[in-house]
């Protein structure tokens, strides 16, 4: 107010509010301290935190396009893929991708969520398991999806529930890995062990077959036709 107020009555030496607040907390400012009952010294606020995770991450595409065919699949080889983690002092976490038709799990143990060591994972899965699309939250640890020969897609910013399906299972995981265990000392061997129990359990969206007996039945359906 004070600040604006001079600007008006001398337009050719215009000052900020900021200027201002540091003068009455320097020691010339003492007595109006004293007359504007200032007890406490003013500190700048700290400006809210920009997420930049959209435009870090180059080529991405929105849930909001992604074709009909992959949100409601009739095929298998559509995944949603997300993270599971731990304590904040280890940064080992573990991979989740979960086929969206199949509910079939993978599960790969990582030191860390560096982007480029992500990338060159999920591109060894997509030349081993047949792979046409992927779909992300805004984690930077996904940001060379451009380099995985598939269609990808991301879901809205605080929107993790568009990829329900891979945030479902993870809640079966967490069974086998609850919060708070350091994934540092979990092995791959024991990880394989818990996704195999995982997908050999019948579930009710697959007519009460397992992942795996709904895959070879997908499987059989095609050698018939």
């Amino acid at each position: 107010m004070v600040a604006w107020r001079r600007n008006i009555l001398n337009p050719k030496e215009n000052i900020s509010s900021s200027t201002v607040r540091r003068f009455i907390d320097s020691r010339f400012g003492v007595q109006l301290k004293y007359l504007l009952s200032l007890k406490k010294k003013w500190k700048r606020r700290r400006r809210k935190k920009i997420n930049w995770t959209r435009s870090a991450i180059k080529y991405r595409v929105s849930i909001d396009d992604r074709p009909e065919e992959i949100s409601h699949p009739v095929e298998p080889w559509h995944y949603e893929v997300d993270l599971i983690e731990s304590i904040k002092t280890d940064p080992t976490c573990i991979l989740r991708l979960i086929d969206k038709l199949l509910r079939k799990n993978i599960a790969i143990k990582i030191p860390n969520k560096n982007a480029e060591r992500i990338e060159k994972i999920i591109e060894e899965l997509v030349k081993k398991e047949w792979i046409k699309s992927l779909t992300f939250d805004n984690g930077l640890e996904f940001a060379y999806h451009y380099k995985l020969w598939v269609l990808t897609f991301f879901c809205h910013s605080y929107h993790a529930r568009e990829k329900w399906q891979v945030e479902r299972s993870n809640r079966m995981y967490r069974k086998y890995f609850p919060k708070g265990t350091k994934l540092f000392d979990i092995s791959q061997k024991e990880i394989d062990k818990a996704t195999k129990e995982i997908n050999d359990t019948p579930m009710k969206c697959l007519e009460y077959l397992t992942p795996n007996e709904f895959e070879q039945k997908i499987k059989n359906k095609k050698v018939n036709l």
